[in-house]
């Protein structure tokens, strides 16, 4: 009997597979990240084609399959705003950050809950290279790999950059 998984998500990826097909990169609530494949997804008559766009907040439903996962289902709850566009370089690059750092499916909810803060909620946005330098340094911290001092030298320059008008 199949066991349908259904959590919350975000979009942080996608690669092609073969003519129709596509694997999509999320980070969930519940599993932490997954890479799912989406059948017929790049086909014209695919219904799961725009609620799987980059950056997205969806609900999925998926399931597991002999080489991984699949996904069965994705509601888009809420879409890349102007915010987001505005930032997409950032973005990207905080994206790439932490898909390097993230290995295997485990739940954190610390970690989900600084995710959304920064792709749903949207008031930690990387706007530019200090902020960028910002979320790096509260993701490592949020992972273990940087002790207090680590936190407290990263609130040193903000506050230096902050006298000098730069930030």
């Amino acid at each position: 009997m199949t066991t349908y998984h259904t959590t919350e998500a975000i979009v942080l990826g996608s690669y092609d597979i073969g003519e129709s097909d596509r694997g999509i990169i999320f980070y969930t609530r519940a599993f932490g990240k997954i890479e799912t494949i989406a059948k017929s997804i790049r086909l014209e008559k695919s219904k799961l084609k725009g609620h799987t766009i980059l950056f997205a907040h969806v609900d999925i439903i998926f399931i597991g399959v002999r080489d991984g996962y699949r996904l069965i289902s994705a509601e888009l709850l809420k879409a890349p705003n102007d915010d987001i566009i505005a930032s997409f370089p950032n973005m990207l690059a905080f994206r790439d950050f932490l898909l390097r750092l993230l290995k295997g499916t485990e739940h954190d909810e610390l970690l989900w809950n600084f995710l959304n803060d920064v792709f749903i909620v949207r008031k930690l946005l990387p706007r530019d290279a200090v902020h960028l330098f910002s979320l790096k340094t509260e993701t490592l911290h949020i992972f273990g790999m940087l002790p207090e001092e680590g936190i407290r030298t990263e609130n040193d320059i903000r506050t230096v950059l902050a006298a000098n008008h730069m930030l």
